[in-house]
């Protein structure tokens, strides 16, 4: 029944100051966690890496998200003493498996505060040969925004980066569909020979 819970692990022989800082409101949080959180002992395994399954229906191995039975907090959760906005996603619809990829995000902060956002890009292949994650991360970017400031965030992706091993464990890339995911936002977009 607390108001909150500060966990620190391990941080370190000045994490004590970090902590105090962040607390203070001296510093603006950014990070964002490494790895799951389960809810408790019963919902273990809970990693990020799940392959979709008739069990999982999404992101982790228990059962869909209306069951209540996700994570605690998910990989890739942060907080900040801010607030973070991402709109206007775009990527080309159709690309050559020799092609890079290129996606953009619209981000503005949109809280009281400056403060930097850690911006995550993940990717699922939505039809292989063999299962692949239903969310992988593929690539982050840092940026810090003044109160009410908006930035535009590229990442190029090179083909190699959605390879997947295939049932001989040799590289491939399959044309098909994938989806790209930064912030709470989709794109889509077919990879074609």
């Amino acid at each position: 029944n607390a108001a909150a819970i500060l966990e620190a692990f391990y941080p370190g022989n000045q994490g004590g100051m970090a902590v105090a800082k962040i607390l203070a409101g001296k510093v603006n949080p950014s990070a964002h966690l490494p790895y799951s959180i389960p809810r408790g002992v019963g919902y273990l395994n809970c990693w990020y890496y799940q392959r979709p399954s008739k069990y999982s229906k999404g992101q982790y191995s228990m059962t869909p998200k209306n069951d209540g039975m996700y994570p605690l907090y998910d990989f890739g959760y942060g907080l900040s003493y801010t607030k973070f906005e991402y709109s206007e996603i775009t990527v080309l619809p159709k690309i050559k498996k020799s092609e890079k990829i290129e996606l953009s995000v619209t981000i503005t902060n949109i809280g009281k505060y400056d403060g930097e956002e850690v911006v995550l890009l993940f990717v699922n292949d939505e039809i292989s040969r063999v299962t692949t994650p239903v969310k992988l991360l593929k690539d982050y970017k840092r940026i810090f925004l003044k109160k009410g400031e908006s930035s535009k965030v590229t990442f190029v992706l090179n083909p190699d980066q959605l390879i997947f091993l295939n049932e001989q464990l040799k590289p491939e890339l399959d044309p098909g569909m994938f989806t790209l995911m930064v912030g709470d936002k989709k794109a889509r977009f077919e990879i074609v020979n």
